[in-house]
């Protein structure tokens, strides 16, 4: 049986409060927090951050292929 992520990914439908999903979001949404909140100066911070968002991505990626 396929996963909720699976199914979201594929464009089916799927539970949006799947835990796996909610964890993802929020992971998200704290990085994306920490990154417009940083100050404009701290432009090494904010590449670490947006690295972090694109692995997370990839990685969500990738266990769904």
């Amino acid at each position: 049986m396929r996963s909720e992520k699976e199914k979201m990914l594929a464009g089916d439908f799927y539970n949006a409060n799947d835990k796996e999903l909610v964890r993802e979001r929020e992971y998200a949404r704290e990085l994306t927090f920490e990154f417009n909140n940083t100050r404009p100066g701290e432009k090494r911070k904010k590449e670490e951050i947006l690295r972090r968002l694109i692995i997370a991505k990839c990685s969500c990626r990738r266990k769904s292929l």
